[in-house]
């Protein structure tokens, strides 16, 4: 009876459910064997709490919720800054609201807030809704009630498709992706709400770089509602990351609103980032308004062009300055450490790579490029990194899956740093198939560097071509001179590199081939 009653009065509480939940403390009062008064009175004193912070939360919630929605009628381009201090002045009159009794509630206010803003963000350009906030303050509760980490606790059957959908908004705010799709999924099989579960499955499924999951979940969307500019384009960044190109450039060709242009913007200048039109895209980048959302994302694509064109001091400087104004992805540290591995700041690099890993442990570049620097190390005689690309592999495993194409990837890695070239390139070759068009670029050239070192360049030419349509890059083009040259085409070799050079003038592995081949005709001589 003791543990039973224990048990039925708290589950009574945190559900709400605040008169059952005294009945219960009420039997236990009378029942002589519980004899456990302390117990009764933290319970008593738990009940109290809650009803105290739910009073407080609700009229706390009604008055932000109106500003919310007031600053949203007169959001312009101008005053985006409105919103950004709405959350400050709210979060400072929260905790001066005092309850110390629940000073978990402090915590759970500024997870509303994030929470109501992501949705707003994720919202495909729609105003929020009335239910959205229902949700919002619902899942919120829980988080509050069962604590931030024990998610497991949250979700048992029977399931109830409102709170799985509350959950998978929870679990894309703390970023846990593969908990959004576990969610949103069974919220959809419950009959959930459609359109929003698709939506959040699909933003998650593009976090985990399964793109073509992606792809299918953001077209029911647009079935259920139609075509949005901001859907558009939320379909568009999937396309460019697997390498359809075309199709992106005609989704960008089309007029937006207002509020999405500077998406559509940034956009562009992506595309014409991994298509090589490196001036293009820096052009692009600078046109997003400085105080326009989108901004901090504008400013990691343009710190990946500079990359590419060599500058990396600029590079490094505008992340860094990112970083420490609070705005981090892990697209931003995986660029931090690209550039820290092409100055061979190998410690750097890794420990960039962890935080990237740290914010989304499915972002299979990450992964790739990890073990591409510690092969690297090895090459050089600068480390011995073979246990390093173990565990980056064993995460992989967990991450992907044994038989994924990004798994096969860092597998490839692996047997190469071991010598086994055989194994390797059957490894890169089948990791060519990876749907993120970076990932497969990387396998291609990995693949045209074992053809060079096993058959003097057989089949190297045609890799490190293909590598090139999935991303165009200095590295790309320099694998490219490269199995030229190992096929004894010195002439065609120089030729591209002086087209390489045209896009990518500053690059240092670029300059570094100049300097080898030196002057026209001089290793013929």
């Amino acid at each position: 009876m003791r543990t039973t009653g224990l048990y039925l009065s708290r589950a009574a509480a945190l559900s709400g459910r605040y008169e059952e939940a005294r009945s219960h403390l009420a039997d236990l009062a009378r029942d002589s064997e519980f004899g456990a008064e302390q117990e009764r009175e933290e319970l008593e004193a738990l009940l109290q709490s809650l009803e105290e912070g739910e009073k407080t939360w609700d009229r706390f919630r009604r008055e932000f919720e109106h500003e919310l929605l007031s600053a949203d009628a007169r959001r312009t381009p101008e005053s985006v800054e409105e919103l950004e201090k709405l959350d400050e002045e709210w979060g400072a009159r929260w905790a001066a609201s005092g309850l110390p009794a629940v000073p978990e509630l402090r915590r759970a206010f500024h997870d509303y807030c994030a929470l109501l803003h992501s949705i707003r963000a994720r919202s495909l350009g729609r105003p929020l809704e009335a239910r959205e906030f229902e949700l919002a303050s619902s899942l919120v509760k829980r988080m509050l009630l069962f604590g931030p980490t024990d998610d497991e606790g949250m979700f048992s059957p029977p399931y109830d498709p409102d709170e799985c959908s509350s959950l998978a908004v929870v679990a894309l705010v703390k970023r846990q992706f593969e908990h959004v799709e576990t969610c949103s999924t069974i919220a959809l099989e419950t009959r959930g709400a459609p359109y929003l579960n698709l939506l959040l499955r699909s933003i998650a499924r593009a976090r985990s770089q399964d793109y073509s999951g992606a792809r299918e979940d953001i077209l029911l969307c647009e079935s259920l509602r139609g075509i949005s500019d901001s859907s558009r384009l939320f379909l568009t960044e999937i396309l460019v990351a697997m390498g359809e190109y075309e199709e992106a450039a005609d989704n960008l060709i089309v007029a937006v609103e207002p509020g999405c242009e500077a998406e559509r913007v940034r956009l562009l200048a992506l595309l014409a980032m991994e298509t090589g039109k490196t001036a293009e895209g820096s052009d692009l980048v600078s046109r997003v308004p400085a105080r326009d959302p989108g901004q901090p994302r504008a400013r990691v694509v343009l710190s990946r062009l500079l990359r590419k064109t060599g500058d990396l001091g600029e590079a490094r400087k505008r992340l860094e300055s990112l970083h420490n104004a609070g705005y981090e992805t892990e697209e931003s540290w995986f660029e931090l450490a690209a550039i820290h591995g092409q100055e061979q700041e190998y410690l750097k690099a890794a420990a960039a790579l962890e935080r990237a890993n740290g914010l989304n442990p499915r972002f299979a570049e990450a992964h790739a490029l990890a073990c591409e620097l510690l092969l690297a190390q090895i090459e050089s005689g600068t480390g011995e990194a073979l246990e390093s690309i173990e565990l980056w592999v064993d995460r992989g495993r967990r991450c992907f899956g044994d038989d994924a194409p990004e798994t096969a990837l860092l597998e490839a890695y692996q047997v190469v740093a071991r010598n086994e070239l055989s194994e390797g390139l059957a490894l890169a070759s089948r990791a060519r198939e990876s749907e993120t068009a970076r990932c497969s670029g990387r396998a291609s050239r990995l693949e045209s560097r074992i053809r060079i070192q096993l058959a003097g360049g057989e089949g190297a030419i045609g890799a490190a071509q293909e590598s090139l349509k999935r991303e165009d890059c200095p590295e790309g083009w320099a694998q490219l001179i490269e199995a030229l040259l190992a096929r004894g085409a010195d002439s065609d070799a120089r030729r591209v590199l002086s087209r390489a050079l045209g896009k990518y003038p500053r690059s240092i592995r670029l300059s570094g081939l100049l300097s080898e081949l030196g002057e026209p005709g001089s290793r013929e001589r």
